[in-house]
């Protein structure tokens, strides 16, 4: 069974802070634009919190068409992380994995595309 999505983004805090965690989905969108990076940028543009994107996917997943939101981080090192994330429901979404490296704040200093996927 998927983990719910409130639950992958309490996973991802533990060991991302939600700047780093925005600093990857803004990375993200310049590095490659899957729809799914660019839904969430367009909702934390608009003054979304990760909690009330999440909690959308968490409560109202009729409202969302169906998609199913994927959110999974594995520390590598200190600073460097493989982040998956995507949307995907049915015969639609996309998504990725990324190696991403910080710095000692929430800057990406390095973002690379290792996989890419569209349902």
């Amino acid at each position: 069974m998927a983990r719910s999505p409130a639950v992958q983004l309490a996973a991802a805090r533990k060991l991302l802070s939600d700047a780093r965690l925005i600093a990857f989905f803004r990375a993200a969108q310049t590095a490659h634009r899957p729809v799914a990076i660019r839904i969430i940028n367009r909702e934390l543009g608009k003054g979304k919190s990760l909690d009330a994107f999440f909690d959308a996917f968490e409560n109202a997943p009729g409202d969302r068409q169906g998609l199913q939101l994927t959110l999974n981080v594995k520390r590598l090192s200190p600073r460097v992380y493989t982040i998956v994330y995507g949307l995907s429901g049915g015969h639609v979404g996309d998504g990725g994995e990324w190696r991403v490296s910080f710095s000692a704040g929430a800057k990406v200093l390095r973002i690379q595309e290792r996989v890419s996927w569209i349902a």
